[in-house]
């Protein structure tokens, strides 16, 4: 019992700093002397104390308690970790994109991400994600501004976005 002690030490730390992880990253932090058999039965003693949420298979979020109420990571980033567990890109669809380079007031209410992988719907915190398969040409673009502006054209079309959006993106308004 000792060790699940010490086991328990050691993960209540790891947590502290890392507030979303997958299980194959604190594997690799933890020394070799602890199981996975182990750490997977501690992980889940957490869970079911409220201390970690599982928002998908292998992935772990440290929910922060403060005055105002529960602070969970953010969809993207619980999103992203996902993502990179399954191997694959996302990116945020055209209606965020037109959001985020403010070209439209209007905040999607639906949380939908593109990627390379195949489409499907996930429940993260209740909330329902749709990852929309796309072509891989989507990812080929290294700059995230760029990226953001294919995204948004392909939504908007490239009729739809005036003269007065045009200069707004080229002065990065």
């Amino acid at each position: 019992m000792k060790k699940f002690d010490n086991l328990r030490i050691y993960v209540e730390d790891y947590i502290k700093s890392h507030h979303l992880f997958t299980f194959d990253e604190i594997t690799e932090d933890i020394p070799d002397e602890y199981s996975p058999k182990d750490l997977k039965r501690l992980l889940t003693l957490f869970i079911d104390e409220n201390k970690l949420m599982k928002p998908f298979k292998d992935v772990y979020c440290h929910p922060v308690n403060t005055r105002f109420g529960t602070l969970y990571p953010s969809i993207e980033d619980i999103v992203r970790k996902i993502a990179g567990l399954l191997n694959e890109n996302i990116a945020t669809d055209g209606y965020h994109a037109l959001n985020e380079l403010g070209l439209s007031t209007q905040v999607p209410m639906k949380y939908t991400y593109i990627t390379n992988g195949k489409t499907r719907n996930i429940s993260v915190h209740g909330i329902n994600v749709h990852l929309k398969h796309v072509p891989a040409w989507c990812f080929y673009i290294d700059k995230p501004i760029m990226r953001l502006l294919t995204q948004a054209i392909r939504v908007e079309g490239q009729k739809n976005i005036s003269q007065f959006r045009g200069t707004a993106i080229q002065h990065g308004q």
